[in-house]
């Protein structure tokens, strides 16, 4: 890849199974292009922290992991009888970016820490079986504020 491209100067990465993370991160070590080739990717790896720190990955988009859970509102008031559309509908996730060791050592307590990205009572509000009034919009809308900052200060209090 980067003796067909010299003048390549960063890696996009939109999933790091099957070996390729670590095929990206060797290759650009065996080239001796840390730090000069940015390198991002949209998941979290066993060693994303420690190539970080070193400058061999520059930013992750991670923990969307939540977007099957969340998917769930508003097919679960569908099924139950009380749909939130009536119609499809387009619900968009996102993914947390992590760029540095403050931002790990956030993400490793808020969201793969002993606290789920969202408790049960944050969305109970969004379930119509508690809440008859509950809109798509509404929820689609606190969804759309996920965030690693979101996420900490709504469970500040949660996480010791």
């Amino acid at each position: 890849m980067i003796a067909l491209c010299s003048n390549l100067d960063g890696v996009i990465l939109m999933g790091s199974s099957d070996g390729a993370y670590d095929a990206v991160i060797q290759t650009i070590e065996i080239e001796g292009l840390i730090g000069e080739i940015k390198f991002a990717t949209v998941d979290v790896d066993e060693n994303s922290r420690e190539d970080m720190e070193r400058g061999a990955l520059t930013v992750i988009g991670g923990g969307q992991f939540i977007d099957p859970g969340m998917l769930l509102i508003p097919v679960y008031n569908a099924v139950t009888g009380s749909p939130m559309t009536n119609g499809p509908f387009t619900l968009q996730g996102k993914n947390l970016f992590i760029e540095g060791s403050e931002d790990f050592d956030l993400y490793d307590t808020y969201i793969e820490g002993d606290v789920f990205s969202y408790t049960f009572e944050e969305l109970k509000s969004y379930l119509r079986m508690y809440n008859p009034d509950a809109t798509f919009e509404d929820f689609a809308q606190f969804y759309s504020e996920y965030s690693l900052d979101e996420v900490v200060a709504r469970h500040a209090d949660l996480v010791g």
